[in-house]
Order: structure tokens, then C-alpha cells, then sequence
């Protein structure tokens, strides 16, 4: 067991190593695209870069793809549920053969760090907010994100189905980040209204995730959303009676 499952193992602790490094790039460009100092944008969606105003939009789709990067492999790694059984079978074989094996103390390192790892759910989302917690212009640039996918999908007809999967999944899930706090956002941040967030997500509830996995917006934002924002942005639940019904 511990042979054949130490390749794949090795696979998951690599994923870790990305884990820190696409977090660290990502906080770095985000200071750039919104410094602690810059201005108001000079309209919705215009990102300030350096603390110019309405300065280049170049980092903005490069930053939304390693966001829906990060996304995708949360939503796989989760839907794994077998490598937490593999792991444990992995530690029981090192635990017989650790002290014939050369290389046990860093072994020993890398099983300490899977296991919390891969219990977490969302865990490499989690790391982002968490690292852009301490940046103070994370969520007017995460609104920046959030307007600049909006506006793609209004004037997106000539996008390719998976761009716009893309950019729905990135816009779901920055607004589910945006209202992590079960506050509301619109009223805090430089957002387009909630309407026109509404009607593209009204339009589109469901995006293609991975091979055969899809994404249900609704079920992403309505755990986050306060009820009114949730009404506004999202379609009713399938049980609930339409307006005016009682």
C-alpha cells in the first residue's frame, strides 16, 4: 500500500505547494489592481492600477481565471472523497515501515500537512480569503472582479461556452465571497446593482464545472446571501409559490 499510494499522495502535497503559491500571486496582483490608497474608479468596473484612475484592465482576466482555477480544484479534491481513505491506508503502511525507509522525517511532514488539507472543504478558497483578509483593498478589487465578469457576460455574445462558464462560476463565487460575512455587499462596495447580477444569473443557474460535475449557482449564493439580496439576484426555490400567491 505504501508504494502504490505514494505516488498519487505526492500528486495531493503538490497541489498543497500550488496552494501557496497561486494564494501568494494572486494577493500580490490584487495589491496592484487595487492599492490602500487609490481613488474611486472613474465609472463601475474600471480597475485603478498603481492609483492611477481607470488604469489597465491587463491583470483583470488573468486574475479571474487563477480564481476559477482555484475554485475548480476545490470542487474536485472535495468531490474526491476516496483520498481521505487513502490517506489513512498510507499512514498505517509508513506506521510499519517507517524506520526502514530513508526520507521517514519528511515523509512524516507531508501526511501531517494532507490530513487537514483534505478534510477541509474548499480549502484552497479558504486560503485566499483568509490571506486577503489582510489586504484592505481585497473587496473593492474582489468588486472590481465581480463587475468585470458581469459586464463580459452582458456583452458576451461571441464568447466560447467555456469562457462563459468561466466567467459565471468566477462570478458566482466572488459574490458568494463578497457576502461571506452576511452582510450585504451592494450597499458596502462599488457593485453594479443587484439587478442586472440577477438577471444573468437568473438566466444562467447552472454552470459546467468539470467533466461531468456542474455548479448550481443558487445553492452556492443562497447559503451566503441575506434573503433580500437572495431574492433579488436569485430565482425562487422550486417549492416556494410564485409572487402573490398564497
Amino acid at each position: 500500500s505504501f508504494h502504490v499510494l505514494r505516488e498519487p499522495l505526492q500528486r495531493v502535497s503538490a497541489l498543497l505547494t500550488f496552494r501557496a503559491e497561486a494564494v501568494a500571486c494572486f494577493c500580490e496582483s490584487m495589491a496592484l489592481v487595487a492599492p490602500p490608497e487609490a481613488p474611486s474608479p472613474a465609472r463601475p468596473g474600471t480597475v485603478c492600477v498603481g492609483g492611477g484612475v481607470g488604469g489597465s484592465l491587463a491583470l483583470v482576466p488573468s486574475l479571474i481565471s487563477l480564481f476559477d482555477t482555484l475554485f475548480v480544484l476545490d470542487a474536485i479534491k472535495d468531490a474526491k472523497a476516496g483520498l481521505i481513505n487513502d490517506l489513512a491506508a498510507y499512514k498505517r503502511a509508513f506506521s510499519t515501515i517507517h524506520a526502514e525507509i530513508s526520507g521517514a522525517a519528511a515523509v512524516h511532514d507531508m501526511l501531517a500537512e494532507l490530513q487537514p488539507f483534505l478534510v477541509e472543504k474548499a480549502s484552497l478558497l479558504t486560503a485566499l480569503k483568509s490571506s486577503l483578509s489582510r489586504l484592505p483593498s481585497a473587496a473593492t478589487a474582489l468588486s472590481l472582479l465581480a463587475n468585470h465578469c458581469l459586464e463580459a457576460l452582458e456583452a458576451g455574445a461571441g464568447m466560447l461556452p467555456v469562457q462563459r462558464h468561466r466567467t459565471l462560476r468566477a462570478t458566482g463565487c466572488l459574490l458568494w465571497m463578497l457576502h461571506a460575512d452576511g452582510s450585504d455587499p451592494f450597499s458596502r462596495h462599488q457593485l453594479h446593482p443587484p439587478r442586472r447580477f440577477g438577471l444573468v444569473l437568473k438566466a444562467t443557474p447552472v454552470a459546467h464545472l468539470y467533466a461531468e460535475m456542474h455548479l448550481c449557482l443558487d445553492d452556492l449564493l443562497r447559503r451566503s446571501l441575506t434573503p433580500a439580496a437572495a431574492a433579488e439576484l436569485l430565482p425562487p426555490p422550486p417549492d416556494s409559490p410564485p409572487p402573490g400567491a398564497r
